[in-house]
Formats: C-alpha cells, sequence, structure tokens
C-alpha cells in the first residue's frame, strides 16, 4: 500500500537528515529557465492580460441573428488585439529580452483568451486547434453548423504565409464547409519580404479570404521620440 502524503510527512519530519539531503539535492538540481516558446501552451497566463486589455465590455445583441453574433464578436476580439498591440505596446510581449520575436503561439493565445470574453457575451462558441482533416485550425468563431468563421494566424516572417492563404485556409474552408475565411497577419519586422510576396500574389490571383494586418514592429517611446527630434 502507498503511504499518504501525511504519512510521509510525518517520516520525514521524525528523520532531520532527510530534510538535509533534500535541500542538497535540490542546491545540486541544473535549473531550467521557463521559455515562452518552447512551453508557449499555459493558457491560463493570458486571460488576465485579456481581462485587463477589455475590461468589462457590454455588447447590444438585440436583432442579431446568429452570424450577426458572430460578426460581432470576431470584430471585437481582432479590435481590441490590433489597438492593444499598435497603441498600447501589448506588442512587448511577442518579443523576447533580445528583441526577437517569440513564437506566433504567444499572438494566438492572446487572440483566444480575448476571444473568450466576447464569445460568452455573444453566446458564441470560440474554439482553437481543432482538427478537420489538413491539420489544426488557429481559430473558429461558430454559432451552429452554419454561421461559422475560420481564422489563421501568422507572423509577417512566416515563410509560408503565401501559402496560410492560397493552401491552407481553402483546405479548412473545404473541410468544414465554411465560406468566411479570414488570415490575420502579424507584422513583427520592417523587412516585408513575404508580405510583399503575398500582396504581389493576390494582385494576379484573389481568393475569397480576408486579410487583416496588425503592426507590431517594436517602436521608441514617446519620450524617446520626442528627445530624438
Amino acid at each position: 500500500m502507498t503511504p499518504g502524503a501525511n504519512e510521509m510527512r510525518s517520516f520525514i519530519h521524525a528523520r532531520p537528515s532527510i530534510y538535509r539531503e533534500i535541500l542538497e539535492g535540490y542546491k545540486r538540481a541544473q535549473v531550467t529557465p521557463y521559455d515562452f516558446d518552447v512551453d508557449p501552451r499555459k493558457i491560463s497566463d493570458y486571460d488576465p492580460i485579456a481581462e485587463e486589455l477589455v475590461g468589462k465590455p457590454t455588447l447590444d445583441l438585440n436583432g442579431l441573428d446568429r452570424w450577426g453574433r458572430v460578426e460581432l464578436c470576431l470584430a471585437e476580439t481582432l479590435s481590441h488585439f490590433k489597438h492593444s498591440i499598435e497603441e498600447n505596446r501589448l506588442s512587448d510581449v511577442l518579443y523576447d529580452d533580445n528583441g526577437k520575436p517569440r513564437n506566433e503561439l504567444i499572438a494566438q493565445r492572446l487572440i483566444f483568451s480575448i476571444g473568450k470574453i466576447f464569445g460568452k457575451l455573444c453566446d458564441v462558441d470560440v474554439t482553437r486547434e481543432s482538427n478537420s482533416g489538413p491539420g489544426p485550425v488557429d481559430f473558429r468563431f461558430s454559432v451552429g453548423e452554419k454561421a461559422r468563421v475560420i481564422v489563421e494566424t501568422k507572423l509577417s516572417t512566416h515563410e509560408r504565409l503565401k501559402d496560410g492563404y492560397y493552401e491552407q485556409l481553402p483546405a479548412y474552408g473545404k473541410a468544414d464547409r465554411i465560406k468566411r475565411l479570414l488570415l490575420v497577419i502579424i507584422r513583427v519586422s520592417d523587412d516585408n519580404k513575404h508580405l510583399d510576396s503575398l500582396s504581389n500574389a493576390i494582385k494576379q490571383k484573389v481568393l475569397p479570404i480576408e486579410v487583416i494586418t496588425i503592426d507590431a514592429v517594436r517602436k521608441p517611446s514617446a519620450s524617446k521620440r520626442k528627445s530624438s527630434m
């Protein structure tokens, strides 16, 4: 029979030498710092950030059908995320201490946490990483089987940015029979080669996919901008 927690504590308490051995073991243990880029999956860590950004919103749902609620939920989610990134320096959390862009999952978790807040207000189901066959979808905003939107999020530095537009989103939409598709691009570098490549491709072949670009390139603080004038 495995001893319980109380028995283990009594056993250790009666033998002070065990305390010393445990402490020495901790001292010898190699410390591994937590890395958001390696493990950004702790969704609960982002909820307090989202709550601070959104505050206590109220929405008027009178007269809105299922599609109306989905569109309102999506618009409020992306509006708050975009404003916080571009105007309130939330972009800082998208970079590590060396100024290198973190894994795009960080941005995805923040959008998801904000989306959950508005999903409750709009009675809209906000889900992420559901697998429809072609692979995991970043986000789905839906009410029932008919009012559904798929959102794919990518950093502007992603080498497969164009594939997200021409391959991933169309495949997701076909698998789930969803016509409303949205690509959210988060600009994290002044190097726009992938953005320009996508823009030039769209001029040649446009798909029924909405593209939203959010500028997260880090800018100097207002005080530094003034001092440099």
